[in-house]
């Protein structure tokens, strides 16, 4: 390989790295939690299910770790 081949590949190399975070990059638009009442005020029970719809604060599901 010649001297300005190696130089130029150097080159893109350095050049690419120092682009790439930028390239990388993105922007959160839309954020949501799960924080406040559930459900919020407001929302009915549509249904004759009791359970259809339940808080939980359990993260596993019954699964053991």
């Amino acid at each position: 390989m010649s001297k300005n081949k190696i130089v130029g590949l150097v080159l893109a190399i350095v050049a690419f790295t120092a682009i790439a975070p930028t390239l990388t990059a993105q922007t959160n638009l839309l954020s949501e939690d799960f924080e406040g009442s559930f459900p919020p005020t407001g929302w009915t029970q549509n249904s004759s299910f009791p359970t259809a719809w339940r808080r939980t604060t359990t993260p596993t599901r019954g699964l053991t770790m």
